[in-house]
Order: C-alpha cells, then sequence, then structure tokens
C-alpha cells in the first residue's frame, strides 16, 4: 500500500498536471492522485498528481484523484477522459466527469473572459467537463454548442451518456450515465440537468 501511495515501483517518479497526463500514461495508469503530501516541493502544488502504481481498485476518502475513464454516448461514439470519484454519485463536485480532447480546444463565442476560462471547455485546454455549478443555464449554452462541435456530435446523440471507469471505484457502479451537463439550483439546492 505504501508503494501505491507514494508512486514507488514505477521506473521513475512521475509529477505532472492533469491536462499533461499522455495517453500512454494513463494506459499504464488509471488511476492518478493528487500529491497533497508533497505541497512546498519546489515545481509542484495542490495540483501536482502522481500514478497510483498497480491500483485495481479505489476507495475514497483514502483516495484523492482521478480514474481513467471511457464515455460512450447514445449513438455509441466514443471518448476516452476521466472521473474524480467523491462520497457518491450524487456529489457532483466528485464525480465530474470529464472528456479529454486529442488537442487544445479552439473557443470563440463572442465573450473572450469567458472563452478564456470557463466550466465547459475553455480556449486552449484540453477537456470538456460535464459539471458546470456556477454558470447559468444561458451562459453554459454557448460552451455547450462549442463542445458538441468538438465532439462532432449533437445534443439528441449525445445523450444519455455512458461512464465506465478503468478501474473499480469502491462505492460506485461498474457504469453510469448522465443526460446532460449537471447543475445544482442554489446551496443545497436540486441537481438538474441542461441539453
Amino acid at each position: 500500500m505504501f508503494r501505491q501511495l507514494f508512486g514507488f515501483g514505477a521506473k521513475k517518479r512521475i509529477r505532472k498536471y492533469c491536462p499533461d497526463i499522455t495517453p500512454e500514461e494513463w494506459n499504464a495508469y488509471p488511476a492518478w492522485e493528487f500529491c497533497i503530501d508533497e505541497e512546498g516541493v519546489p515545481g509542484q502544488d495542490e495540483a501536482t498528481m502522481r500514478p497510483l502504481v498497480g491500483a485495481k481498485r479505489v476507495q475514497f476518502p483514502q483516495f484523492g484523484g482521478v480514474v481513467a475513464t471511457d464515455f460512450r454516448s447514445a449513438c455509441g461514439k466514443t471518448y476516452f477522459g476521466f472521473v474524480e470519484p467523491g462520497d457518491g454519485l450524487d456529489d457532483g463536485w466528485k464525480a465530474d466527469p470529464t472528456i479529454v480532447l486529442p488537442a487544445p480546444a479552439r473557443v470563440e463565442t463572442g465573450n473572450s473572459k469567458l472563452d478564456a476560462y470557463n466550466q465547459i471547455v475553455s480556449n486552449g485546454h484540453n477537456q470538456i467537463r460535464f459539471y458546470v455549478p456556477a454558470m447559468q443555464d444561458d451562459v453554459c449554452r454557448p460552451y455547450m454548442d462549442v463542445a458538441y462541435r468538438i465532439l462532432e456530435t449533437s445534443a439528441d446523440q449525445m445523450w444519455p451518456l455512458r461512464i465506465t471507469p478503468r478501474i473499480a471505484i469502491g462505492g460506485y457502479p461498474e457504469s453510469w450515465e448522465i443526460d446532460g451537463w449537471l447543475r445544482y439550483r442554489g446551496v443545497g439546492g436540486k441537481r438538474h440537468v441542461i441539453r
């Protein structure tokens, strides 16, 4: 267990940020954890990750990180990404399904501030996230349209989206589905879906 927690057993010490993990590294190490115990090490911060070597199953809260995941749209198109396990599927922040793009996205909606950073797909970033806690529905719409274009799909073809982690996550099913982008209405509010 100690070897898994601290990344020992790998040929070399690997420390990366999630967007920098290569497809080969995801295939070799399907679980990556945050290096919280290494904050303060030069060149690292709270977002630095390391592979959990040899992991076949993870369990929150002992594991704090991301798990390689396969996504399948309603029309059968497949994508690769990750989830961040938490207390369970009702905790949207912790399930946080994210598709990893092969190249950084090009986002131009006319709102340069939000194009540079938003919770769905940001200009120059290689991820599409499906949990959008702070964006209002009308603000989300242009970025959802960009995401559909990048993924070469539409709302009708995309949903429901099946999510299947590559290793077992304690307390989670083998796979599950989401019906659209996930939001919560207000503090302690009910989850709802935007398509």
